[in-house]
């Protein structure tokens, strides 16, 4: 596990009383790209999430739809800010063919309203 990835949220605006501010995370592709024809899958990649504020989840990567990370608390005022920090795990592989080297997953954020 590397460092964590670190999310700040601050003076949100437009939210309606009822809304919350929600972070989704998604693998691009099922499986990292890297040398050789086998790769890990996505679904290796798991996180432990924590949260100053709102609820943070934790989760294992899917490629077939985002997966909830965290969620603010609703009727946010232009003074909230908080953050969420996610720590990223690779979980063992053991694949037959695997090839050592540099081996690369694209996560999309999603960062949304609701």
């Amino acid at each position: 596990a590397g460092p964590p990835s670190t999310v700040r949220w601050e003076r949100p605006k437009r939210f309606l009383s009822s809304q919350a501010f929600r972070v989704s995370v998604k693998a691009e592709t099922a499986s990292f790209g890297g040398p050789g024809a086998v790769h890990p899958a996505a679904t290796k990649v798991s996180w432990t999430a924590t949260a100053s504020s709102g609820t943070a989840s934790n989760g294992t990567l899917s490629s077939s739809a985002y997966v909830q990370l965290f969620v603010s608390p609703t009727n946010l005022k232009a003074s909230d800010t908080g953050t969420v920090s996610v720590a990223w795990t690779l979980g063992s592989i053991l694949a037959a063919g695997l090839r050592s080297g540099t081996h690369t997953l694209v996560i999309r954020w999603k960062f949304e309203a609701l």
